[in-house]
């Protein structure tokens, strides 16, 4: 990947949004600022890639050096993600009280989890949905479960029978409640990627938290941080829909501790780059891995190379491990059937809407 030249203002949002900045740092690096600084690129940026809610670690400081307006935006988007958080959890309560009542397994994973177990503050981390782990053998009750509570329940709908068969998806259940988004898991990730990972064997070994009056469930520490480890590489690998600012959940990993979890999920390769990369990132080597480099193009919002298309686009097509795919897999991958392609890239007739989702695959 062409290794980037940062502007001035991007530099420095990744500098003051570091998850560990010091008190002394953080006022150095606004004392250095020009002014040619381009103060309303940086808010617009720090806000797209979610950065903007680890813009205040010491407000006292940030106070003296921030134009009234930038910080009355960085405030206002905290506020908004504060107030979105408390949601979430609400209905974290909501959905866990359910599922209790009748004896069915879960545990809440991601941007909830780490606001439960206090990891993440809730003015800093934005969290967009609740994220839900159940026995794969109970989605039919969950189901049930939240139509009951008056949510609208959608089913992933598969490329082809032969796909529905292999239960591939990670996720085959969403739905909304009270306006929130839930993504109901049966597995950490598609069976596809190859990772030998056992949700009921996750779902033993779970660990209740406190939340307001109750406790919920959520990974065992290992686990979860193997998971948040994996889920950005999963986003890097592909180079799709990543948030910036999940970078700074890798702070605290104690990867010495991980590295048997990572061999026993056979996660090995992508626990190493994801090692590699995350070192290098917090030391302000953002180019020296492809993965940090494939982070400045989030960040920047810039057009990729013909080269770096092409390699994401490989990588798309096959196994996060490299490995071959099942031919039926690659035939339905390519043509998907039409109930596939009305349900996700609108209706027409099907050469018309497959070619649109082909273009898809190009757009990065």
């Amino acid at each position: 990947m062409s290794k980037q030249v940062l502007r001035a203002e991007l530099q420095t949002l990744l500098q003051l949004s570091h998850p560990k900045i010091s008190l002394e740092a953080f006022e150095t690096t606004l004392q250095s600022i020009t002014t040619s600084f381009d103060w309303t690129y940086f808010v617009e940026r720090a806000i797209a890639t979610n950065l903007a809610g680890y813009l205040l670690p010491h407000p006292e400081i940030a106070e003296k050096y921030y134009p009234d307006n930038v910080l009355q935006k960085i405030k206002s988007y905290q506020q908004r993600i504060l107030l979105h958080s408390l949601q979430l959890l609400e209905g974290v309560q909501i959905l866990h009280e359910a599922l209790k009542a009748l004896a069915i397994d879960h545990a809440f994973l991601k941007g909830c989890s780490l606001l439960i177990k206090k990891e993440a503050q809730f003015k800093s981390r934005q969290v967009s949905d609740i994220d839900l782990l159940i026995d794969p053998a109970k989605q039919t009750q969950v189901i049930e479960i939240l139509q009951g509570l008056g949510a609208n329940v959608k089913t992933v709908i598969y490329k082809s029978e032969w796909h529905a068969k292999q239960q591939l998806e990670h996720a085959p259940i969403q739905a909304v409640l009270f306006g929130l988004c839930i993504d109901v898991h049966i597995r950490l990730f598609r069976v596809d990627t190859n990772y030998q990972i056992d949700t009921p064997e996750l779902l033993k070994n779970v660990v209740f938290h406190p939340l307001d009056s109750t406790t919920v469930p959520l990974l065992s520490t290992q686990e979860a941080q193997l998971f948040t480890i994996l889920h950005a590489y999963k986003h890097l690998h592909a180079g799709s829909a990543f948030k910036v600012s999940s970078v700074n959940d890798l702070n605290n990993m104690n990867w010495r501790e991980l590295a048997p979890l990572a061999q026993k999920w056979q996660a090995n390769k992508a626990f190493q780059e994801m090692q590699k990369f995350t070192q290098t990132w917090f030391e302000g080597a953002y180019t020296q891995t492809f993965l940090g480099q494939t982070v400045l193009h989030f960040l920047t919002n810039s057009p990729l190379l013909l080269t770096e298309k092409a390699i994401f686009l490989k990588r798309r097509l096959f196994n996060i491990n490299g490995s071959v795919l099942h031919p039926k897999h690659i035939v339905f991958n390519a043509f998907p059937q039409k109930t596939y392609l009305n349900s996700y890239f609108g209706p027409g007739p099907y050469l018309f809407i497959w070619w649109r989702r082909t273009k898809n695959l190009f757009r990065f």
